[in-house]
């Protein structure tokens, strides 16, 4: 009986994934290697008609994701759609996601925090980027998690390679109200316990339950949900998750030593900046991307508020500001249109 339901689980997953399965469209892949053994997966998108002088632009996921989110499909494409604007486009995955793998061949090797993507995995990625473009500079495009690695590279590394970064519903602090204590307690258990929480199996398993949600509320489509769980969520390592969880339980933005307040290092950071914001994002609510806005000293930076009570036909939560059905004509046009008038050329 159990090897005939290990066997029936087997079968609904390779369903589910040949159900939803998504090709690689991208034109080039190329890598980048960091300091801690990992080869860094980066996707180019090449624009037909390049405009001369523009720097290339860096786009990252968030937190459980891979490059899916950044281009789902032909609809759902915000790698894709900027680069039929003229841009340079490169989808980078954090170690751990897609084909950002050990060099060796091994397994991965879970243990790294939030911290390591600042120290190790930004600096390669940029500078290989630089390197392969022959760019002084880049533009970097974060949602979530994405942006939020570019305030601490910016805080505590360096700004000059940087021309301007766009975060969508990236926050700059937490509150804990919105994660009860008993949750917090059995979340810290769970993680001490193991080095890496399987979400990419569990999102598949549930893939189908996106038809059961009432997704049009928030600007998503249900069966676009349903394929970006079945292929687009990425395992995570436990230290970086309570690396989160410490900010979470103590509304800060930090390192791991507690050595650097990031979103203190702010204070100094003049680098261009665009708050992409969903009006009705629970994850990375309003109030919490305002604190990242608000210390960032960058003279030049805007917030954009997106729903319908600031003049948008659908509403947007986290997902929906890439992967919502009329992302493509609200959202991504107003990025477009700043990444242009901040570009070179």
């Amino acid at each position: 009986m159990t090897a005939f339901l290990i066997l029936l689980l087997i079968l609904y997953l390779y369903v589910l994934g040949r159900l939803y399965a998504h090709p690689l469209r991208a034109d080039e892949i190329h890598f980048a290697e960091n300091d801690a053994g990992f080869r860094l997966a980066l996707y180019r998108f090449r624009p037909l008609r390049p405009t001369p002088g523009r720097e290339p632009l860096i786009l990252c996921h968030g937190l459980a994701s891979n490059r899916l989110f950044l281009d789902y499909d032909d609809q759902h494409s915000l790698a894709r759609y900027l680069r039929d604007q003229g841009f340079d486009c490169w989808v980078a995955e954090l170690r751990g996601r897609g084909l950002s793998l050990p060099r060796s061949g091994g397994r991965v090797p879970w243990g790294w925090r939030f911290d390591d993507y600042i120290r190790s995995d930004l600096p390669a990625i940029i500078g290989r980027v630089k390197e392969l473009t022959q760019s002084q500079q880049v533009l970097w495009l974060g949602h979530s998690m994405g942006g939020m690695v570019m305030y601490a590279y910016l805080g505590t590394q360096e700004q000059a390679s940087i021309k301007g970064f766009a975060a969508l519903g990236s926050p700059g602090i937490f509150h804990y109200y919105y994660y009860p204590a008993w949750a917090r307690r059995l979340s810290r258990l769970l993680l001490q316990t193991f080095s890496f929480t399987p979400l990419r199996l569990l999102a598949r398993l549930v893939a189908p339950l996106a038809y059961l949600l009432p997704l049009e509320a928030f600007g998503l489509e249900k069966n676009v949900v349903a394929g970006y769980f079945a292929h687009g969520v990425a395992n995570t390592s436990n230290p970086e998750l309570l690396q989160f969880l410490d900010w979470i339980e103590n509304e800060t933005f930090r390192t791991a030593d507690h050595g650097k307040d990031y979103l203190r290092e702010l204070n100094h950071v003049t680098t261009p900046f665009l708050a992409v914001v969903g009006a009705k994002d629970w994850v990375a609510t309003p109030s919490m991307c305002r604190a990242a806005f608000d210390a960032l000293a960058s003279p030049d930076k805007q917030m954009l508020l997106l729903g319908k009570a600031h003049g948008q036909a659908s509403e947007y939560d986290h997902m929906a500001l890439v992967l919502g059905a009329r992302a493509p004509q609200e959202v991504f046009p107003r990025i477009r249109d700043w990444l242009q008038s901040h570009a070179s050329a």
